[in-house]
C-alpha cells in the first residue's frame, strides 16, 4: 500500500502548490503503483477474517509520505538547499527517535557490534537517498520524481534476489519490475516530449 505514495503526491502538489500536473506523469504514476502492487503482492498475506479498515494504517503512511514530498517541495522553493533540507530532517529524526528512546522503555538492552554496524550501513544508505531524492525535487516538479521514488521495491527486490540465497525470481517479481520499468520509462519519454 505505500507504493499508492505518488498518487497523493501528485494530487497534494497541484493542490497545494499549484504544480500543473501532466495527464502523461498521472498515467505513468499509475503504471508504476500497478507495477509495485504486482511486485509486491504475496497472496498468502491475505488471512481468514481480514478486516478491510486495517489497509488504513498503510494508506494514511503513502499519504504522508506523499504529503512529505509535497512539503519538501515548497521548503526547497523557499531555500533550494537538498543538503539543508536533509540535515534538517534529520536531526528532527534524530530528535524524535532519541526523545521516544530516553522516556520509553526502562531497560536498554545492549545491541551487538554486528547490529551496530548494519544500523550504520542502513542509516548511511538511507541518508544518501534521502539526499538525492531532495535534490531531485529542487531541480524537478513533483510529478516527475515522486513516481520514480515510488520505484525502491523494484530495487529492493532486486538486490533481494542477488544477495539472499532464500530469495528467488519469480515470474510474478519479473512482470512488477516490467510494469514499474515500463512506467518510468513512459514519464520519462513524456517530459522529453514536451
Amino acid at each position: 500500500m505505500s507504493g499508492t505514495a505518488p498518487l497523493f503526491a501528485l494530487f497534494a502538489a497541484g493542490l497545494i502548490i499549484g504544480e500543473r500536473v501532466p495527464a502523461q506523469a498521472a498515467v505513468a504514476a499509475f503504471v508504476i503503483v500497478a507495477g509495485v502492487g504486482v511486485l509486491s503482492w504475496n497472496p498468502r498475506a491475505l488471512r481468514p477474517g481480514f478486516a478491510g479498515w486495517t489497509l488504513l494504517w498503510p494508506i494514511s503512511g503513502a499519504a504522508l509520505r506523499g504529503l512529505a514530498q509535497v512539503g519538501a517541495k515548497a521548503g526547497l522553493l523557499l531555500w533550494p538547499s537538498a543538503f539543508a533540507a536533509g540535515l534538517i530532517g534529520y536531526l528532527v529524526s534524530s530528535a524524535a527517535v532519541i526523545g521516544v528512546g530516553r522516556f520509553g522503555r526502562s531497560e536498554r538492552s545492549r545491541p551487538a557490534k554486528a547490529s551496530i554496524a548494519w544500523f550504520a550501513l542502513t542509516g548511511i544508505l538511507n541518508g544518501g537517498a534521502v539526499l538525492l531524492m531532495y535534490a531531485a525535487l529542487s531541480m524537478a516538479p513533483v510529478s516527475m520524481v515522486a513516481p520514480v521514488v515510488a520505484t525502491y521495491p523494484l530495487i529492493t527486490a532486486l538486490v533481494s534476489v542477488a544477495v539472499l540465497r532464500e530469495e528467488a525470481l519469480t515470474l510474478r517479481a519479473a512482470a512488477g519490475a516490467f510494469i514499474t520499468v515500463a512506467g518510468v520509462i513512459y514519464l520519462v519519454a513524456s517530459k522529453t516530449a514536451v
